[in-house]
């Protein structure tokens, strides 16, 4: 898309990238996004659900809260997500943790 038409990605496309790596259990791939220079929600949203849905708990916990910190600020679906991944990995504890600072955000 880039290189034949001279397009630029949007967020839209950017997530659904995201989200083909993900099912194709290659969500180590899907981490060039943080190279961007515009972060949106739902393209970091949609990383952390593809470590989580492989079990990568660690991953998606630190773009979590590396979100925290800078921008864009998590949203709701961003604590489902990393709510999610500790479950998918049995972390309850940790999953139970950011779903007590979910109720605070």
């Amino acid at each position: 898309m880039q290189v034949m038409q001279n397009l630029s990605p949007d967020s839209f496309t950017l997530v659904r990238v995201i989200s083909a790596l993900a099912e194709l259990s290659m969500p180590r791939q899907a981490k060039w996004i943080h190279r961007l220079d515009e972060k949106h929600v739902s393209t970091w949203n949609a990383m952390i659900d593809g470590y989580g849905t492989h079990s990568l708990w660690e991953e998606a916990v630190e773009l979590f809260e590396e979100m925290r910190k800078g921008h864009p600020k998590p949203n709701e679906v961003t604590f489902l997500c990393v709510v999610s991944a500790c479950s998918h990995s049995g972390y309850v504890d940790k999953g139970r943790y950011y779903f007590s600072i979910m109720k605070e955000a």
